[in-house]
């Protein structure tokens, strides 16, 4: 049979057991937490929780995003002007072609 100090030595093992796994339980659910949070976040509205870490990361892709938007907006705009520029020598060309003056310039040998 064991003594008492021996019990008392294996309860104290088992009790620093289901301890350690409570610990590993409470980490394991606040990190389920989070990401159940982050992917209500990517399809709903901003994570309630004001200064929390998703709402960091929420502000972060935010303004990335508005940053893409510029950048695209810039291209845009400078192929905007490139269409102009090309309009403009197309309707030359087209204008140089049906004047009169100077037929068989153009396609002269």
């Amino acid at each position: 049979m064991l003594s008492t100090l021996e019990q008392l030595t294996s309860a104290k093992s088992k009790l620093q057991i289901l301890l350690t796994k409570s610990i590993n339980d409470d980490t394991l659910i606040q990190a389920l937490t989070i990401e159940l949070a982050a992917a209500k976040q990517a399809n709903g509205p901003p994570f309630p929780k004001p200064g929390g870490p998703l709402q960091l990361d929420h502000h972060a892709r935010c303004h990335k995003l508005a940053a893409s938007f510029h950048e695209l907006k810039s291209q845009c705009h400078i192929q905007e002007i490139c269409l102009k520029n090309q309009e403009e020598i197309i309707q030359t060309f087209q204008d140089t072609i049906e004047d009169p003056s100077c037929d068989g310039i153009l396609f002269s040998n």
